[in-house]
């Protein structure tokens, strides 16, 4: 079993802890029963997260303009960023505004 630490902030639906491979034991979310965010939103989640995980791994999963968005992160690297399923690559070591930039691209 994987410790994880559940966090709410503002409703996110964002997770903390050690990772195992590419999967983190967090439960599943019904798409249909989360409420549609708009990008600047989404941005704001995200990088709530980023801040709540203290400099470590997060992970973030939800609906952003009625796409399926799925995040997995460590600081402001998205490891694994991916929209509807399709998979995006982003840099690693960024600024937290280049961060900014890579979530809004994401969510377009």
């Amino acid at each position: 079993m994987v410790a994880s630490l559940n966090i709410n902030v503002r409703n996110a639906r964002c997770q903390a802890g050690e990772w195992k491979g590419d999967n983190m034991d967090v439960q599943t979310v019904e798409f249909a029963n989360l409420p549609n965010l708009d990008t600047v939103e989404f941005i704001q989640r995200v990088n709530a997260c980023r801040l709540a995980a203290e400099g470590g791994w997060y992970a973030w999963q939800g609906k952003v303009n009625n796409h399926w968005i799925r995040v997995k992160a460590y600081k402001t690297w998205l490891q694994i960023a991916e929209c509807d399923g399709l998979k995006n690559s982003f840099p690693m070591d960024i600024s937290v505004g280049k961060f900014k930039e890579c979530l809004q691209q994401l969510a377009k």
